[in-house]
């Protein structure tokens, strides 16, 4: 064979022709034909020839690949990272995130180390300490909304006055997992109600009369009087009702304020 296991390629010991003396055919054709062989077994440069099995790059690198057309095609990492860019959130199943990403729960991380990321989203969800680090966005029990001015003017769909949150600015935060009405939240309404019809009648009055007075109607009185209680009436009156008011119920507590909702983490690419 023209190579050995490891690929070294060596001409055949046959026969090493020296000066002077004559070269047969049967001895010069031998280590041609053997390297012919060898070179059919190459890959040409122009890419006439195909690999027919897989090849080991030993831990090196394929390196200036052209931009990937074809399914088959290889793809460099310049294509990879840009389908996948540096600052980009997912949500993830499992527990640890992947080599390259993050879990997002507002920690601080190195404005060095993770250069590529500071320089996609900056101090947009924290400035860290201000100097050598920088945070990342807190999706702790939260649920990414669209930024309202997205592209342009402002939708007006999250706004400081409607949701206490300010759509229009990456970072904004808010909402809250219970709500309490208050009164000016409640539908406007009434409760109407009265005691039922009794007909025609009046009311007996009792008072007190004390010492030397008395009350009552128009109860006149002379010389001495005592203490002890004065029995009047009132004026008929026709068919009426009386208004009620009711008391008051409830217990001024909070409502349920979350979406069918399933718990995920959330992980943002950072390329390191």
């Amino acid at each position: 064979m023209p190579f050995d296991s490891n690929g070294k390629y060596s001409l055949p010991p046959i026969y090493q022709a020296t000066t002077g003396e004559k070269v047969l055919a049967e001895q010069h054709n031998i280590p041609f034909e053997d390297v012919a062989q060898a070179l059919s077994q190459c890959l040409k440069r122009d890419g006439s020839t195909p690999a027919i099995r897989n090849l080991s790059m030993s831990g090196f690198l394929v390196t200036d690949l052209g931009d990937a057309k074809n399914p088959g095609d290889a793809v460099s990492k310049k294509l990879l990272d840009a389908a996948v860019p540096i600052g980009e959130v997912k949500t993830f199943a499992g527990d640890a995130p992947p080599q390259g990403w993050l879990l997002c729960f507002g920690q601080s991380v190195s404005r060095t180390t993770y250069a590529a990321l500071f320089a996609a989203i900056g101090v947009k969800y924290g400035a860290g300490d201000g100097g050598s680090t920088f945070s990342l966005p807190d999706l702790r029990g939260r649920v990414p909304v669209g930024r309202d001015d997205m592209g342009g003017p402002a939708a007006n769909r999250i706004t400081p006055s409607g949701s206490g949150i300010n759509g229009n600015v990456l970072g904004s935060a808010g909402g809250a997992q219970g709500i309490v009405l208050t009164e000016a939240q409640i539908p406007a309404h009434r409760h109407d109600g009265s005691a039922l019809a009794a007909g025609r009648h009046k009311h007996s009055r009792f008072f007190t009369k004390v010492g030397g007075s008395s009350l009552g109607f128009g109860v006149a009185h002379t010389g001495n009087n005592v203490d002890g209680y004065v029995e009047g009436e009132t004026g008929e009156a026709p068919d009426h009702t009386h208004p009620i008011l009711t008391n008051y119920t409830g217990g001024s507590g909070a409502h349920l304020n979350v979406q069918p909702s399933i718990i995920m983490n959330f992980i943002i690419r950072t390329g390191v």
